[in-house]
């Protein structure tokens, strides 16, 4: 099935910085529901895919359901905290699991698609605003025109002016909605601390432990050298993300990102499972690749299979972090499947922040075509 995710970074049309999700408990005057604007939004859309030949889209209340909770999510832990948000949630959740969790088979027998937007001091409240900004990003424009989508969950959560907006996209109804219910969102489990107790000294760190304990926490892109697990880190300190590597004689190296609202009470730690090194190496069955879906540029006949990744501006350097290999300047095509999977990436430009990025080898077409960053000027 194709799972289709995409964000906008940043909107310089509006002041503070504008990204998409994740971090602090909200008053009371947050809402997240398909209120009047998400109706309005239904309306734009349908009337957008109706200039396009397109079928019109329904409401599921499954979709709904996921659609309010992230919205709600985002403007808690990311909107309000102004900090960069992505389509994993803050339990840790990829969009597709978070549909699964709210009753959307998204990605098992059903295709689905997400975008995401938000805005600052007014600067996203409308449904008109998130549209436009919606339409005239070539990866959303694709998500709103696809033709295998029959339907969408649309919410709009507020607070004080600063609003999250979120779209899920599917392309199958499986629980008609009534609109004149407000679906209630799936509680969503407390967070379980780790079993292993955090120091009385680490109070505001996060615990980053191993099975096997023992393995060397360092600093991806650098190498440096932080300790060993279980370690006790303070995000606040680092930048965010920072992305960091545990390495343990016979195992395999995992890579992953902390945030800088990594803290309890939210969170307290992160533990992973450490997987042996393999005695040898199983040929594995090839996967049928799908005929590529063109995107919005055009794709050399080279590159057929390729995800692109490009930049605004253009002409930004990409390199493999922990290596500092030189894979070319944006736009650039590279084939997610010869890279070990999670492989992180770092677009560089001069004048501009660093921004780093994690590909898969799963990141293909046609449930992927691009990654597109907005770089933001030092």
């Amino acid at each position: 099935m194709n799972i289709k995710e995409n964000y906008i970074n940043r909107w310089k049309a509006f002041r503070i910085c504008i990204m998409p999700i994740l971090v602090l408990l909200l008053a009371n005057s947050a809402s997240a529901l398909y209120d009047s604007e998400a109706q309005s939004f239904l309306g734009l859309i349908n009337s957008y895919r109706a200039q396009n030949n397109l079928a019109s889209l329904s409401i599921d209340a499954a979709l709904q359901d996921g659609a309010n909770w992230m919205s709600n999510d985002m403007l808690t832990y990311c909107v309000t905290g102004k900090y960069t948000c992505s389509h994993t949630d803050s339990t840790g959740r990829t969009f597709d699991k978070r549909l699964q969790a709210f009753g959307y088979p998204a990605g098992i027998s059903a295709s689905a698609a997400e975008n995401l937007a938000w805005g600052y001091g007014g600067g996203a409240t409308s449904a008109q605003q998130a549209f436009d900004l919606w339409k005239n990003s070539p990866g959303h424009q694709a998500n709103m025109l696809g033709s295998s989508y029959v339907a969408i969950g649309i919410s709009r959560s507020c607070n004080a002016g600063d609003c999250a907006w979120v779209t899920d996209f599917g392309s199958k109804i499986v629980k008609p909605f009534n609109a004149g219910t407000t679906p209630t969102p799936t509680p969503v489990p407390t967070k379980t601390p780790a079993p292993t107790p955090i120091p009385t000294s680490t109070s505001g760190t996060l615990l980053i432990n191993s099975n096997p304990s023992g393995a060397a926490v360092s600093i991806a892109n650098t190498g440096k050298n932080l300790g060993v697990t279980p370690y006790s880190i303070n995000p606040a300190a680092y930048p965010s993300p920072t992305f960091l590597r545990l390495s343990k004689s016979g195992y395999q190296s995992i890579n992953f990102p902390i945030y800088n609202w990594m803290v309890p009470p939210r969170y307290t730690s992160l533990s992973y499972n450490l997987k042996p090194l393999s005695t040898s190496t199983p040929t594995p069955t090839p996967t049928p690749v799908p005929t590529k879906t063109p995107a919005p540029t055009p794709v050399p006949t080279s590159t057929s299979g390729a995800l692109l990744i490009n930049s605004n501006p253009s002409g930004a350097t990409v390199t493999i972090t922990n290596t500092g290999q030189n894979l070319g300047v944006t736009p650039v095509y590279i084939n997610p499947k010869i890279y070990p999977s999670p492989t992180f990436l770092r677009l560089t430009k001069a004048g501009y922040q660093p921004k780093n990025i994690a590909i898969y080898n799963w990141m293909v077409p046609p449930a992927y075509i691009s990654l597109s960053y907005t770089l933001q000027p030092q």
